[in-house]
């Protein structure tokens, strides 16, 4: 058996159902985790979570664990349940999937039981807007003043720097083949500020890069060059990924600015399979 892993935000989720169908073959087991709103924390968390559970479930066979990182500004602040804004929050929020749990707490594959979520403690996830798409107020409003005082694109690109360094040692120690990419290009400045990049590509406009982090910020450098770079998979070499290639080929959905079906289709047929191919992955 080869076991993939897959781990990401809502962008995963739309393009995984449609690799599962391409690679549509018994000699596949697909262990997925990660769900829309999430950040780069959480998407570690979780892919870690599923790498060792694999490797204790399935020691000797070949496992593979795919990676897209969401946006740099994303973020999830941990909420106890006696916290006073625990049932505000657990209450208000218009998306189940703003609640996140640790990973051992949750099968991801059980979305149906989603709104039935009450656990004890939870990781309450900023998704994207800048928190706002929350329903709760009292949430709103956390997120509001967290990105107006304590938000820092700096330490949000050393935290991702360090999730990736985190997630190759893991792979590395548990034999386990691993395959990074981004929902769109975050290692470069932009035109627009970091909250406003899903308004960008659900208005079909790719923000222009300026400069890129590893130039902005080069006292981080020990960490970006200890990335290993070909375990990435790009649509070009301007690290550029699915958000991208929607807009340019045309396939953005109607409903939310995600990316359409189709879409989700031919970046696994052109981009992603592919690439593991050249690597012998699959």
């Amino acid at each position: 058996m080869i076991n993939i892993i897959t781990s990401g935000c809502s962008y995963t989720v739309g393009w995984r159902c449609e690799f599962e169908k391409i690679l549509n073959d018994p000699i596949y087991r697909h262990m997925p985790t990660g769900n829309s709103a999430c950040g780069n924390d959480i998407i570690t968390r979780g892919a870690i979570h599923r790498m060792t559970q694999a490797r204790k479930l399935y020691p000797g066979e070949k496992i593979i664990c795919i990676v897209m990182f969401s946006g740099l500004h994303r973020n999830e602040i941990r909420i106890e349940h006696d916290h006073p804004l625990y049932n505000d929050i657990v209450k208000n929020s218009d998306h189940e999937y703003f609640l996140g749990m640790n990973p051992s707490e949750f099968n991801h594959t059980d979305t149906q039981n989603l709104p039935q979520w009450k656990p004890k403690n939870i990781w309450y996830k900023s998704g994207g807007y800048g928190g706002q798409g929350n329903a709760s107020m009292a949430g709103r409003k956390l997120w509001e003043t967290y990105y107006k005082t304590i938000h820092s694109k700096e330490e949000r690109y050393i935290r991702v720097l360090e999730n990736i360094l985190l997630l190759q040692g893991t792979a590395k120690k548990l034999d386990i083949e691993i395959v990074f990419t981004t929902w769109q290009n975050v290692f470069f400045e932009t035109d627009l500020e970091d909250t406003n990049f899903e308004n960008a590509i659900a208005m079909k406009y790719i923000p222009k890069r300026t400069k890129a982090l590893w130039d902005v910020y080069p006292e981080h450098n020990y960490l970006w060059w200890n990335v290993e770079k070909d375990n990435w998979c790009f649509i070009d070499n301007e690290y550029n990924s699915l958000g991208e290639y929607h807009i340019l080929n045309g396939f953005v959905s109607p409903d939310d600015g995600h990316p359409s079906t189709e879409c989700y289709q031919k970046w696994c047929h052109e981009i992603l399979i592919p690439h593991m191919k050249n690597r012998n992955l699959i």
